[in-house]
């Protein structure tokens, strides 16, 4: 089959979060059952170029933009809104220009990147949930209005209802968008999120480690860091010398007024998906305190080290790490658990 993957977050240029982690997963994996799989990845700031890596053929363009229609867009306070809509247009306008015969699309729910391409509709589609606005909304907050937050989402769920296959990672999430209200179909396959568990075997045995709880995402609400912080502090009653490492972009932290100076805890920023290696290798256990999670690769990743893992009943990986007995599973937003 000829295969088109559409994500803006392709690493490592675009994206450090968990669409583009899947992307960069499966699609190498495609090839080697014989497709051929491509990725186009429309952003403002990225340098156009095809190329490529493991067999995947890359396409990265720049995100069109219309002269004027931002100030409008400002003056209504949709910023956003518009920036979803060049973003699908942009991904139409590129794909038209690829002018390839592909058998299959696949794209995200988050961000409606593929709204006109929903609209046009000539190819069969498969829409993938990963976390579509009102999740993120709910559990992380939004600096947009409710207008363009009311758009977005109508987007979104445009471009899910006219696709000819829903595919989600975890009932998890499904759950949680039929209870909303906001997804009113029951055809949603739930396929687990694969990884190459060989480019994370061989880090070293575990019993090797410090005491040191390994967290991997962005510092951001839905995380849920304070928890682990809190958690830690207790940690330390009884294992003085027990560590937080900390690795992601913490600037939401830092933007909604939270200290980075906490006694145990290794604030170490953005790193790449290259180096993050040698973190899983320092680690004794990985945490994951989220309060909504739909199918994380950094837990997967972790189990693949030979890690085990902490997570709440808040995400969609909860059975697999009960079932594999690769970790615990503790009630979210208590430090204590």
């Amino acid at each position: 089959m000829n295969i088109l993957f559409v994500s803006r977050e392709y690493p490592p240029e675009t994206g450090g979060g968990g669409i583009g982690s899947y992307v960069a997963a499966i699609t190498p994996a495609l090839v080697l059952l014989g497709h051929e799989v491509h990725v186009l990845s429309c952003d403002f700031d990225q340098t156009p170029r095809d190329y490529i890596v493991q067999g995947v053929h890359i396409h990265r363009r720049r995100t069109r933009k219309v002269r004027g229609l931002g100030r409008v867009f400002a003056i209504l306070n949709m910023l956003d809104t518009l920036n979803a809509l060049l973003q699908g247009a942009s991904v139409f306008l590129e794909y038209r220009r690829l002018a390839l015969n592909f058998d299959v699309i696949e794209y995200p729910d988050w961000g409606a990147e593929g709204w006109a391409l929903a609209m046009w509709h000539r190819r069969p589609i498969v829409a993938h949930l990963h976390a579509p606005i009102p999740v993120i909304w709910k559990y992380n907050g939004l600096p947009i209005s409710a207008r363009a937050y009311r758009a977005i989402s109508a987007l979104e769920r445009f471009s899910i209802k006219r696709a000819d296959a829903r595919t989600s990672p975890s009932r998890h999430l499904v759950n949680e968008l039929q209870r909303m209200g906001w997804l009113d179909v029951d055809d949603v396959e739930i396929i687990q999120h694969p990884i190459d568990s060989d480019s994370w075997s061989g880090l070293g045995p575990v019993a090797c480690t410090e005491p040191v709880v390994l967290f991997l995402a962005k510092l951001q609400p839905i995380k849920d860091a304070d928890t682990l912080i809190k958690a830690l502090a207790l940690v330390r009653q009884q294992v003085p010398n027990a560590k937080a490492v900390f690795v992601g972009s913490f600037r939401p932290f830092v933007q909604a007024g939270r200290s980075l100076d906490a006694d145990g805890c290794e604030f170490e920023g953005y790193v790449p998906r290259t180096e993050l290696g040698r973190y899983l290798s320092r680690a004794r256990v990985f945490a994951l305190p989220s309060r909504f999670e739909n199918f994380p690769f950094s837990a997967l990743e972790a189990m693949a080290a030979g890690r085990p893992v902490v997570v709440t009943n808040a995400t969609g990986i909860r059975e697999f790490v009960e079932s594999t007995g690769s970790g615990t599973v503790v009630v979210a937003d208590d430090a204590c658990a």
